[in-house]
């Protein structure tokens, strides 16, 4: 996928246009041994997030024969907090000699509405080639001029009719239509790519430059340019959905070797964007089911009973409201409430107390609520905490809430100290995980604004966290003293080690002076000991249900011959069969966008990327000894088949090569009408055989449990 650009007029820095508003950009541009990079750094100045920050297209002039063959585009940035940059990077590789100038603009929007742009950012200039002219020759030299091609009519310009020195840098203003391409190939490090034919689409939208470009003065008069051509639009790429299907073959009876492993419980996963849902899979019969997992009730501090509680005072009267919701799945009997517990401080004292009401509640379904109520005076000077608990009994036992915390409230002796607006943060790791920011005002004034923000991560070992989401909610208008607020954030946390996580509070005063909590940070551990790691295994069932032989020609121009997959062309005894790769949690694999990755390579015949070496197929003979290899297989990984007995989320999260991982509670399939998805059995002699699978042979992808990942079947081959 191409990206032309012509030619420059005048040599300076890189240089945003900067308008006078919340975001600001810079470009750098890099050419490593012929592979061009364009770094795009964009700085939040304003004091909120702004949202989808988004860059254009990138745009740009050349001398000679320079050009830059783009390969990967960079995504928008759904939110940028303040003070915060994101960088969007393009990648690609550069041809011919010459000078290479590009430009973009990004956009952003803000909460309530409105969008603003950086204007245009220019890149510094680099030379390409060895035949190029160098960054100090000037549009004065002798050499001739290089013109631009234009996006409309052609125009040129003549001496008498060149830009003078320090002019407000042209604008494009011709909505021109911009050309089609076709979809996108995985060029080589040797081929050089083929500019495809532009048809024209859609127009164009003009870009205006925000502020005057810093230019040199020309010993002489500029030379001729017109408008270059638009780059060409890309065409998504369009991956072919693998439906399971199974040919039942004619073959000896045989057994399993080894039983399924046991599943995992998985913990319920937040809602997802609906995704398009999982194509079906032929039946089974009842003695090749796996497993099946008896779901448990939620009891005792497990989270059967959940509560929140509130209060608010007028003048000395203070009422504290606790609602309680039965989470346990079935009914609890006996609810009820327990005496508030008091925390005074400088004296405070609290009176004329009533409550809780109502005493009990006899019965509470599950899913449904209950609310208590106390009440009573609070005397002057000092402050005072209050919490309480709830508890009752179900079949399985007593349940009962931990101790809620309902708030603090009174009247202190000193003066304003921001110092007493603090926080605390909790982390809740998984896929995806939550963290908890509480923040208190404990100042002799109420607050307004209160606003919760993520302020940055260290990690250890292979820890990370991604696609950080929040705060919910996203600002609480005002804070009462003494109250408390609590501001939830979600992300995915992957690989294993520590995660320590800093998060700000801040809020305005009655002065509108804003203060802040400073750092608030708390440390949690992902990986095994935060129990959110995948386990992978093999289905030895359908291994045992599906394997058939067959005989196939082959070409020399066959995707299989060009791959490895058979040792020699034309006609080849092959011995297929499906692999079925369940994912038995409790985490998800995660492999995601496979452009870029190391672990990923693109096949030209199948025009999408595989993860590398993901199975290994052998043919042992009854002794154990390898008769014959299959290709190291290299899969897709998607969510294609939700095994029975095996509990996850119900909505398939990774639908298509383009995004790829394997959710748990979910299973990708390799049917054995696919390319490679076989071994080369020719020359192999008639008798009884051990067919071996093995996923994740490298342990590429972490694991908890890599005991499983081989599945045996015994064969015939006649």
């Amino acid at each position: 996928m191409a990206f032309v650009v012509l030619c420059p007029l005048f040599v300076q820095p890189a240089q945003a246009h900067i308008s006078d508003g919340k975001i600001r950009g810079s470009c750098t541009m890099t050419d490593q041994g012929g592979r061009g990079t364009v770094t795009v750094t964009i700085a939040n100045v304003w004091d909120q997030a702004v949202l989808n920050v988004t860059p254009g297209d990138l745009f740009g002039s050349r001398t000679g024969t320079a050009e830059l063959f783009v390969q990967t585009f960079p995504r928008p940035v759904r939110s940028l907090l303040p003070g915060k940059d994101t960088a969007f990077q393009w990648r690609g590789r550069l041809y011919g000699d010459g000078l290479l100038d590009l430009s973009v603009e990004v956009t952003a929007a803000f909460d309530g509405g409105g969008s603003e742009s950086t204007g245009i950012i220019n890149c510094n200039r680099i030379a390409v080639g060895v035949g190029g002219p160098t960054p100090a020759d000037t549009p004065g030299s002798s050499e001739p001029t290089a013109t631009r091609t234009a996006v409309g009519p052609t125009a040129t310009r003549t001496a008498a009719e060149a830009v003078p020195t320090n002019t407000v840098r042209p604008t494009r203003t011709s909505p021109v239509s911009r050309p089609t391409r076709t979809p996108r190939l995985d060029p080589t490090a040797t081929a050089t790519p083929l500019r495809p034919t532009a048809t024209a689409t859609v127009p164009r939208p003009t870009a205006t430059a925000t502020r005057p470009r810093q230019t040199s003065t020309p010993t002489r008069v500029p030379p001729t340019r017109t408008p270059i051509q638009d780059r060409a639009t890309r065409t998504p790429i369009v991956y072919p959905t693998r439906t399971p299907t199974r040919t039942e073959p004619i073959r000896p009876t045989a057994t399993s070797t080894r039983p399924q492993p046991t599943a995992t419980d998985v913990p319920p996963r937040a809602t997802r964007t609906p995704a398009a849902p999982a194509t079906a899979r032929p039946t089974r019969t009842p003695n090749n089911l796996p497993p099946t997992v008896t779901p448990t009730l939620g009891t005792g501090p497990l989270g059967a009973l959940n509560a929140n509680c509130s209060l608010r005072r007028n003048i000395d009267l203070v009422t504290v409201t606790m609602v309680v919701q039965n989470q346990s799945g079935v009914e609890v009997r006996g609810l009820s409430a327990s005496s508030l517990n008091l925390e005074p401080e400088g004296g405070a004292l609290f009176f004329d107390r009533t409550g809780p009401s109502p005493n009990a509640v006899a019965t509470l379904r599950a899913g449904m609520s209950a609310s208590f109520q106390w009440t009573g005076r609070l005397s002057p000077g000092g402050t005072m905490g209050f919490s309480a608990t709830a508890g009752g009994t179900t079949p399985s036992g007593p349940v009962q809430t931990r101790l809620i915390d309902c708030g603090v409230t009174g009247t202190g002796s000193g003066g304003f100290d921001p110092s007493t607006f603090s926080g605390t943060c909790t982390i809740h790791p998984g896929d995806p995980g939550t963290m908890t920011v509480e923040l208190r005002n404990g100042t002799a004034e109420p607050l307004t604004k209160i606003e919760a923000f993520f302020s940055g991560k260290t990690t250890t070992g292979t820890a990370t966290l991604t696609e950080i989401r929040g705060p919910a909610p996203r600002m609480v208008s005002a804070l009462s003293t003494g109250l408390r607020r609590e501001f939830q954030f979600a992300a995915r946390f992957l690989g294993s080690g520590d995660v320590t996580l800093r998060f700000e509070g801040k809020g305005n005063r009655s002065t509108y002076d804003r203060i802040s909590t400073g750092d608030i940070t708390c440390t949690a551990q992902t990986g095994p000991t935060g129990g959110n790691l995948p386990d992978l295994g093999v289905d030895e069932a359908e291994l045992h249900n599906t394997w058939h032989i067959t005989t196939e020609n082959f070409a020399a121009d066959h995707c299989a011959v060009v791959e490895g997959c058979v040792d020699g062309t034309g006609q080849r005894k092959l011995l297929r069969f499906n692999t079925t790769t369940p994912n038995y949690g409790p985490g998800d694999v995660f492999l995601g966008d496979p452009r870029g990755s190391s672990t990923f390579q693109y096949s030209s015949c199948h025009n999408h990327y595989h993860f590398k070496e993901y199975a290994d197929y052998r043919l042992l003979d009854m002794g154990g000894n390898i008769v014959a290899r299959g290709h190291k297989q290299a899969f897709c990984l998607v969510d294609l088949y939700r095994p029975p007995g095996l509990r996850g989320d119900p909505t398939a999260q990774f639908t298509d090569c383009g995004f790829q991982g394997i959710s748990a509670g979910w299973a990708d399939v390799y049917h054995g009408g696919l390319d490679c998805q076989w071994i080369d059995v020719t020359g192999v002699p008639p008798g009884r055989y051990m067919l071996e699978v093995q996923i994740n042979p490298a342990h590429v992808i972490q694991e908890h449990d890599y005991s499983n990942n081989v599945g045996r079947t015994e064969i015939t081959i006649q």
